[in-house]
């Protein structure tokens, strides 16, 4: 081979390294990871992060997506904007021998992160009510027992929130007052008010979980989890219930809920397997199953007044609607499938 050709070749690959690099495509490793939380900011603009460190922003209603580069090796868990510029993600280190949660925050759109020290060994939730005061859910510890924190100063300093002890929230909602829900491992949870975690629910129901939580303006609080649970809090009360009509007979053998979204007296519910979502529009007086054209899980799910929506889930895929969940459309992931091996032994 001549040495023009040699060169000629170099040059071509080194391009088709620094493209795969370049912001707007994801690493090979990100492209199908599980994508665990979305969070839309108006009308056009949502953020959905993920493992391996993946994050998706959209400017265009959830139509498409591009990439964005985040700093270390972060397993996200959690997303917050505020507006088109600011905004925080919440996860885990995922490098190995490291167990700490980890938040990053940006004021430029995401062109560039600021990590922020966080007291949590593990983080699930994170919600910024401005620009000085937020929350964090996660496990707690010896110094920080009810897994709960909260910042005054924009995050340079935290305090545990006194109340209930936990190593295991999953997941939380807030109001905009900051009194909110926390739920985790057990079917335990608890009412953050007032300053302080109060235990709703103390017995420990063994393996299963709560897995997505909601709170709406005007509207009942709704928890969701392994089962098929569902409980919801009526407006201006303080004792959570299930539903005044009960989901189909059966689905709690068929269905693990992991998230819901609320509006007002309407509430989505999503999980495993992804094919259909259910819908109420009146505070669980009656239920409809929406169709998701696909089956991966979904593990996350966020709806506006408009009827807008997004929700994400497995092998990243991204599914939008516009018409309130009448009709889905996926976004990203079209046809990936998850795969089984079994082994027989």
């Amino acid at each position: 081979m001549r040495v023009r050709e040699v060169v000629a070749v170099v040059l071509l690959l080194l391009t088709g390294a620094v493209s795969v690099c370049r912001a707007g495509d994801p690493r090979a490793d990100q492209d199908d990871a599980d994508l665990h939380a979305i969070a839309r900011v108006g009308q056009r603009v949502a953020w959905a992060v993920g493992d391996r460190g993946v994050a998706w922003t959209t400017r265009d209603g959830g139509r498409t997506w591009s990439a964005v580069p985040l700093p270390g090796q972060l397993a996200c868990r959690s997303v917050c904007f505020l507006s088109n510029r600011v905004g925080w993600i919440g996860g885990n280190d995922e490098r190995p021998g490291h167990s700490r949660g980890v938040l990053l925050s940006t004021r430029d759109g995401g062109a560039t992160w600021q990590s922020i020290e966080t007291p949590l060994g593990r983080l699930s939730h994170v919600r910024f009510f401005d620009l000085q005061r937020g929350v964090l859910v996660g496990g707690g510890s010896e110094q920080h027992p009810t897994g709960v924190v909260e910042t005054s100063d924009g995050g340079r300093t935290w305090q545990a929130v006194k109340g209930a002890e936990s190593d295991d929230w999953r997941t939380a909602a807030f109001s905009s007052d900051q009194g909110g829900v926390v739920a985790g491992g057990g079917l335990r949870f608890g009412t953050l008010a007032n300053g302080a975690v109060l235990e709703s629910n103390s017995q420990s129901r063994g393996r299963r979980a709560w897995w997505g939580a909601a709170v709406s303006e005007g509207g009942p609080g709704w928890l969701v989890g392994d089962g098929a649970s569902v409980l919801l809090r009526p407006p201006r009360q303080a004792i959570w219930q299930t539903p005044s009509t009960p989901l189909p007979a059966g689905l709690a053998d068929a269905m693990t809920f992991r998230c819901v979204a609320a509006v007002g007296n309407q509430a989505w519910i999503a999980g495993s397997p992804g094919s259909a979502i259910w819908y109420t529009s009146d505070g669980g007086d009656s239920w409809q199953r929406q169709s998701t054209g696909q089956s991966l899980p979904l593990y996350g799910i966020s709806m506006g007044r408009d009827g807008a929506g997004v929700a994400v889930g497995g092998l990243g895929v991204i599914i939008r609607t516009s018409d309130g969940g009448r009709h889905w459309q996926v976004a990203r992931g079209r046809g990936r499938r998850l795969a089984m091996l079994v082994i027989h032994v």
